[in-house]
């Protein structure tokens, strides 16, 4: 799948958390922005903490996540959504297994952030030199 038809997926997915979880992923992981912000400069933009901004990003992340690689819970979406997470889990799975198969517990920031870097960069944070 090409850069542009996993960006379209990942937007389809995005739509459905809520606006605020939205806005921060898109700002954080330079989604349709025009650069990646830190969680200092989202918190400025919405005049919260640091702190607030991560678990926002994070808990939008474990819901994006979970809509991913919950197959059994995908009867109520539209088809298309379903071929977005199919396509998305197919694409990070041919990267890394872990990434779509691992358990986590909730707080596991990293992995959420490794996670969606490598859908959207196509290639493991340990390449991107990170």
């Amino acid at each position: 799948m090409n850069k542009r038809g996993i960006l379209q997926n990942i937007r389809h997915i995005l739509r459905t958390l809520t606006a605020r979880e939205e806005k921060v992923l898109r700002m954080h992981f330079g989604i349709d922005e025009e650069k990646r912000y830190s969680l200092e400069e989202i918190g400025q933009d919405f005049d919260v903490a640091r702190r607030t901004v991560k678990k926002i990003k994070n808990g939008g992340l474990r819901k994006f996540r979970d809509r991913v690689i919950d197959k059994d819970n995908h009867s109520h979406y539209s088809c298309s959504f379903v071929r977005a997470i199919e396509e998305i889990k197919e694409y990070l799975e041919g990267i890394n297994h872990d990434l779509v198969q691992k358990e986590l517990p909730y707080h596991y920031s990293n992995f959420l952030d490794e996670f969606m870097l490598t859908l959207i960069d196509g290639k493991e944070r340990k390449e991107l030199g990170k």
